[in-house]
């Protein structure tokens, strides 16, 4: 972030780099001294800010600067610009675990935004971060209504607040996979790998299977790793899923789940 800026185009460039690699406060300095030079303001550079922002779940800033690029006129009614800020706002909004929050801004979603899969699937990490599984099971009704294709992605996170749901309060893991199951082939997806690994930390009720490989953690009782063994038998018998490293790892550190998956 040393390199002379002398452009937009190249302020955003830098800004969004900044973002991908998690250097949040040097893009967020950049951008400031992007607003004290004579560089003119453009859309690009406040798009790479709210990406960063969103990136960053910081929701107080991203809403300063929706508002800041209304203010300037920088958001053209129906632009791909105009989606692409919205879905860093939300994102942001999403990292709060405050589904009310998330939902506030689907539903005041600004004449020109085309709800899409990318906004909806920020209003599901609300739900997952705030282990939420009946709101995020009328996300999905909510996306059905609206028109928006539901995919895979959707489902894992969906599966992920359920997971989240069932650890915080050790009950409901049976009803809520079949619940996600059954919606799922109504939409006609097909789980992968990454769905898997989310099934079975609900099955084995823990919030994330990263957690289990925590030093401390509590072991899965014998019945859990039974159901997990036999979840992950009928998982690989599907063409083309395989073992994730997370479930790779949960595979070798418990001899009844090697058992199952075993020559897999």
């Amino acid at each position: 972030l040393e390199a002379e800026v002398k452009d937009a185009i190249l302020y955003s460039a830098i800004i969004s780099a900044a973002a991908t690699n998690g250097q949040f406060d040097e893009g967020t300095q950049l951008f400031e001294e992007m607003k004290d030079s004579k560089v003119e303001l453009s859309d690009t550079v406040y798009s790479a800010m709210l990406k960063l922002l969103g990136q960053k779940g910081d929701y107080d800033a991203a809403v300063r600067i929706w508002k800041e690029m209304h203010e300037l006129g920088l958001t053209k009614e129906g632009s791909t610009r105009q989606q692409s800020c919205f879905t860093g706002l939300m994102n942001a909004a999403a990292a709060t675990g405050d589904v009310q929050t998330a939902q506030k801004e689907i539903d005041s979603a600004p004449y020109g935004v085309q709800l899409n899969a990318a906004h909806f699937g920020c209003l599901l990490k609300a739900c997952r971060e705030s282990a939420d599984a009946e709101a995020a099971q009328k996300v999905i009704l909510q996306m059905r209504d609206a028109g928006v294709e539901r995919n895979i992605v959707h489902y894992t996170i969906y599966m992920g607040a359920c997971a989240r749901y069932v650890a915080k309060t050790q009950s409901k893991a049976e009803e809520l996979e079949a619940q996600v199951r059954k919606q799922m082939e109504e939409d006609q997806v097909q789980a992968n790998e990454y769905f898997l690994e989310e099934q079975v930390a609900l099955n084995l009720q823990t919030a994330s299977l990263r957690a289990l490989q925590e030093e401390g953690a509590s072991k899965p009782s014998e019945e859990a790793l039974t159901r997990t063994g036999k979840l992950l038998e009928s998982a690989l018998d599907v063409p083309g899923m395989r073992l994730t490293r997370a479930l790779r790892d949960l595979r070798d550190k418990y001899p009844k789940l090697r058992a199952a998956v075993e020559n897999r």
